[in-house]
């Protein structure tokens, strides 16, 4: 079966703080990506709206403002095609990230967490650490290729829906 067309996985990439006059752009990305999401991300439970999309982004921005929070949508080719951040809380922020899943598995997850560390790396930042599931091998897999190991530390399990997801941490510096 041909492939459609769509961004180029190698293409220029860019963070972009987010924006609530990005909704209307980052509305549709989310929805397709919805439940695929709702299986890793506590946000991704409800289907989103253009309310839902546009609060949340006021909200980043705000903690943005505070200096508690560094969060982008990551652009591929000028189309957005995820998001990531992190928490600024104390010396280890804590990052996540999610890109479409039409671009799994292409490098550009990997890209965009590997700019938003460098850009933790000019504030100061050396020590990082990440959570997710234990039964999300992409993810695991991510984070080993960027230089991060498994944290013996004691994570919580997560609440997502029904679902009780065991959680791992993965650290490096």
């Amino acid at each position: 079966m041909p492939q459609l067309p769509g961004p180029n996985p190698d293409g220029e990439l860019e963070l972009v703080p987010h924006d609530p006059e990005l909704a209307e752009e980052y509305l549709p990305v989310v929805a397709r990506n919805h439940q695929r999401l709702a299986r890793w991300e506590p946000w991704a439970q409800d289907p989103p709206t253009l309310d839902s999309i546009r609060g949340y982004q006021r909200w980043v921005a705000e903690r943005m403002a505070r200096g508690e929070a560094l969060e982008f949508l990551v652009r591929l080719d000028g189309a957005i095609v995820g998001a990531t951040g992190a928490r600024l809380d104390g010396d280890r922020p804590e990052f996540g990230y999610w890109i479409d899943g039409a671009l799994e598995g292409k490098g550009v997850a990997s890209r965009a967490v590997r700019e938003l560390l460098g850009r933790l790396e000019e504030r100061g930042y050396r020590r990082f650490t990440a959570r997710t599931g234990v039964e999300n091998e992409r993810s695991i897999r991510l984070l080993g290729r960027l230089g991060f190991t498994r944290s013996d530390e004691p994570v919580e399990p997560m609440l997502l829906g029904d679902r009780i997801v065991p959680m791992v941490r993965f650290v490096r510096g």
